[in-house]
């Protein structure tokens, strides 16, 4: 069955931390990355780019967020409805309406065989090159 499998975080190519982290501060400043800590804990650190970028979160906003789904491979429309109403029981904890669509959708859902069940995560998802899915489903 589809919906009893657990999904796996993805991780962006490094070549896109930097900017992924930029983006994210940028959409919710409470996912800069807490630098002052560090330095706190390990005197004379001088963090880099990306040192900044992998402790930064990637959280959405916490007025909420509306995100569209969009399917690359055209599954039937009960299946596309099910994978929402289950992607949409998390709005009880997380605050985020998923809706599907067509036009230039923010989460896009493969189900390529062998590759897996996996997601990448929060405001990562902005930075997967359009046309490239943001999860995978078996």
């Amino acid at each position: 069955m589809l919906f009893n499998r657990c999904c796996a975080p993805k991780s962006l190519p490094r070549s896109l931390w930097v900017s992924a982290a930029a983006q994210a501060a940028e959409i919710n400043p409470l996912n800069h990355a807490p630098v002052e800590h560090l330095t706190k804990v390990f005197p004379g650190f001088a963090p880099n780019a990306e040192h900044i970028a992998v402790v930064t979160t990637k959280y959405w906003r916490t007025n909420g967020v509306r995100l569209t789904v969009g399917f690359l491979d055209n599954p039937p429309a009960d299946l596309r409805a099910k994978i929402l109403s289950n992607m949409n029981s998390w709005a009880e904890s997380t605050n985020v309406l998923f809706t599907e669509s067509n036009d230039a959708p923010k989460v896009r859902i493969a189900r390529t065989s062998g590759d897996g069940y996996w997601s990448s995560l929060g405001t990562d998802i902005l930075s997967i090159p359009t046309g490239q899915p943001t999860m995978n489903l078996e």
